[in-house]
């Protein structure tokens, strides 16, 4: 990956690597993987890194003001719960195209402390899984960790000059 590119670009285009990388799975065992837009078993995410909340913030100030206020609302509603991600409605992501790549990976096979884990929902008759076929969460959250330290020294928002962002505070503000 080019690292002259832009933070942004440099996010997008690994988004772009893991939705190929999901894809591939899907096509090899759409069977055996429960995991589908809609299924809000694993939304409990309470903050992203810097660049995914601003993505987050692009994603919440492009909605309708409706949207927005029914966001804010629920933000507000459970100010304890850290846990609740603000972005779900009713079991869907209202922010699924923009979503963070721990939800776009979570309950797919990855390899993280040199364990295979995935979703217990998935894989329920398989035995093994291919092995090219498997994300490297520590690899992954490297390329992330390095894009979103540039992206923190570039960013001219205060808001995002921190490594993780409380979801709420993305749309409260």
């Amino acid at each position: 990956m080019n690292n002259s590119l832009s933070p942004l670009i440099r996010y997008r285009e690994l988004v772009k690597s893991v939705d190929a990388s999901i894809e591939s799975i899907m096509r090899t065992y759409p069977a055996d993987i429960a995991c589908r837009k809609g299924c809000a078993s694993c939304c409990i995410l309470g903050s992203v890194c810097a660049v995914e909340g601003y993505i987050l913030y692009q994603f919440l100030a492009s909605l309708p003001e409706r949207g927005r206020k029914g966001m804010h609302a629920r933000a507000l509603k459970n100010p304890d719960d850290d846990d609740a991600c603000v972005f779900l409605e009713k079991g869907v992501c209202l922010a699924y195209e923009q979503r963070p790549l721990i939800c776009r990976t979570h309950g797919f096979p990855i390899l993280v402390d040199d364990m295979i884990d995935f979703c217990e929902m998935n894989f329920l008759n398989l035995e093994e899984i291919d092995i090219d076929l498997i994300i490297d969460l520590d690899e992954l959250n490297t390329r992330l960790g390095e894009i979103n330290i540039e992206f923190i020294k570039e960013s001219p928002d205060p808001r995002f000059k921190q490594d993780r962002i409380p979801l709420r505070n993305i749309v409260i503000t």
